[in-house]
């Protein structure tokens, strides 16, 4: 109701009218196409239609209106309205590797199949680079399925597996550990099954990767794909042993101890002296799995360690692997000035040790500390029965009960109380054994 006829007009559109607005006559007469005409506005718009009646152009012929329109239905319009939102969110990316792997599956010509192999690896590197995690994930899980297709030739599928190895370099790893290490993009199991494509031609870069990430659930995934990847190739991990990052070196002795790779041992026994107590504390963890007996003798060298807690650990180790060549250096560590200064559960853990390897051989030693009176330190004296139990214990015979009930008999009030319940456990642990599990 708001509008004159000619707006109206106009917005129909309509074939066979043509339009001219009064704003344009200026322009139209300056041009020169038309003479200019005095006079009034209606004057002006009468000379404007005589000069274009006179022209000897022919006017367009009318436009055909057609007689059938076809409308479309509502479900019709629907699905006109889905498609075009979908096509409005598909990305060109999701395109081209559509295209791409498309290309690769049903490629027959070898040639052409290693030209969008190359294709696919830089575009692979390329989104790795760029912190694309998922659809790295995506096309090298791809690449990894179509290397071990049976139904390529076997020249295809290894130039394949040299596409994989180019696609993680050093710069990739780099923008890998950061995404690993800033998002939560990629789940622990997702990182396992990506290093399981690449395989062992790049257990190299997956050292690597364990240096710089910071996620402990990370790390455990690539300490496991390490493992997994790695069981039959030690020599990979020997140069990471010396790194200057404490860690790293730790990280691959724990590897190694996983493996049980005893090919690794002239490698990792140089970490005996490391100055980082984790890393010695790997290295004798590996030397107590390792089924090795030349493994066992360097464990000898722990009891030097300027760690008390490590001294203690290889005492352990040593009399639970029945190490009985051990016997004597320790009872020479015992009867040393250095000893009476060292911690008692130290002491005890000494002893213990002794009673596990020496079985009744030690038993006058240990009368003897039973028995022995201290008559001005009965703070020794109370010690030395503490460590003389804590042997007798490990021995666990019936002598060692029989030596336990003569001390019992003979000590104060104070020092019965920690014999009687030696006698106790032993006499319970004893029965357990003669009934079985």
């Amino acid at each position: 109701m708001d509008d004159d006829i000619v707006t109206l007009l106009w917005e129909k559109n309509l074939p066979h009218l043509t339009y001219i607005l009064a704003e344009d006559f200026l322009e139209f007469d300056s041009a020169g196409g038309v003479p200019v005409v005095l006079g009034s506005q209606q004057d002006k718009i009468s000379g404007i239609y005589r000069s274009i009646a006179e022209s000897n152009t022919p006017p367009p012929a009318p436009m055909l209106i057609p007689q059938k329109i076809l409308t479309l239905t509502e479900e019709e319009t629907e699905w006109l309205r889905k498609n075009r939102e979908e096509e409005e969110q598909r990305k060109p990316l999701d395109e081209v590797i559509q295209i791409i792997t498309s290309i690769l599956i049903g490629e027959k010509d070898p040639k052409m199949f290693g030209e969008f192999v190359e294709i696919m690896a830089k575009l692979t590197e390329s989104l790795a680079s760029a912190g694309e995690i998922k659809y790295t994930l995506s096309l090298v899980k791809f690449l990894g399925n179509l290397a071990n297709n049976e139904h390529i030739p076997s020249s295809g599928r290894e130039l394949v597996f040299g596409a994989l190895g180019t696609i993680f370099s050093e710069r990739t790893i780099k923008a890998l550990a950061q995404t690993l290490n800033t998002t939560e993009l990629v789940e622990p199991e997702e990182l396992l099954e990506l290093l399981h494509f690449l395989g062992k031609p790049l257990l190299g870069r997956i050292c690597d990767l364990l240096g710089i990430v910071e996620k402990m659930k990370m790390r455990k995934a690539v300490i496991q794909a390490l493992i997994e990847v790695g069981h039959d190739s030690p020599q990979v991990f020997f140069p990471f042993l010396s790194d200057q990052r404490w860690f790293v070196a730790r990280n691959m002795v724990f590897v190694l101890t996983r493996i049980g790779s005893a090919a690794a041992l002239d490698q990792v026994v140089r970490l005996i002296s490391h100055k980082e107590p984790p890393v010695r504390r790997e290295v004798l963890n590996y030397l107590e799995k390792i089924p090795d007996a030349k493994a066992k003798t360097y464990i000898l060298k722990f009891l030097r360690d300027e760690s008390s807690a490590i001294r203690i650990r290889a005492l352990q180790v040593l009399g639970s692997s029945k190490c009985v060549f051990a016997l004597k250096p320790i009872a020479a560590l015992a009867a040393s000035e250095q000893f009476a200064e060292r911690e008692i559960a130290e002491k005890k853990a000494v002893f213990e040790t002794m009673g596990e390897l020496g079985a009744d051989q030690m038993l006058p030693m240990f009368r003897d500390m039973l028995m022995k009176k201290f008559w001005f330190n009965k703070a020794r004296e109370k010690e030395s029965v503490i460590c003389a139990v804590a042997g007798l214990l490990k021995v666990r015979s019936e002598a060692a009960v029989k030596l336990l009930e003569e001390a019992n008999a003979v000590k104060s009030d104070e020092m019965r109380e920690v014999i009687t319940q030696a006698i106790e456990t032993m006499t319970v642990e004893n029965a357990k054994s003669a009934t079985g599990p």
